[in-house]
């Protein structure tokens, strides 16, 4: 089994079943709330996607959560620091936005435009920006 454990997702592709690849979200213990940034999950999804697009044996990928909830979406607790924001300290707007297209639209627009077949497999919660995640997929199962 091939696995890749990032940081906040775990990519496996079982050699039983080549052609499907899994992309955990795993922060469990924070109902797997979607933290922004590159070494952060939505750079982790993006390089997921792309490392399925990449892949010629895989033809479907399967977002799935860890813990009881598919996610509570995007961790607003880190949302201050991504911006590169301090007390007293407010980014420029070019700064703001580029993190807003590469990684809060970014992750999404990664999974809508995947090569292969994406499909949600969804428990318990899904909101906001998890339910962007789901809405990208071509298919859903909850």
């Amino acid at each position: 089994m091939e696995q890749v454990r990032y940081n906040t997702i775990l990519y496996e592709r079982n050699e039983e079943e080549p052609h499907i690849a899994c992309v955990t979200l795993s922060r469990p213990e924070k109902n797997n709330a979607i933290s922004i940034g590159p070494e952060k999950m939505t750079g982790e999804l993006q390089d997921a996607v792309r490392r399925v697009d990449l892949d010629d044996k895989v033809k479907v990928v399967i977002f799935k959560a860890a813990g009881k909830n598919f996610s509570g979406g995007f961790d607003l607790s880190e949302v201050y620091r991504v911006y590169g924001g301090e007390p007293g300290v407010h980014p420029h707007q070019n700064v703001r936005l580029r993190v807003d297209e590469e990684h809060i639209i970014g992750y999404a627009k990664a999974i809508f435009n995947c090569k292969k077949v994406t499909i949600a497999q969804v428990q318990g919660w899904c909101i906001e920006a998890g339910l962007w995640l789901v809405e990208c997929c071509d298919k859903a199962i909850a």
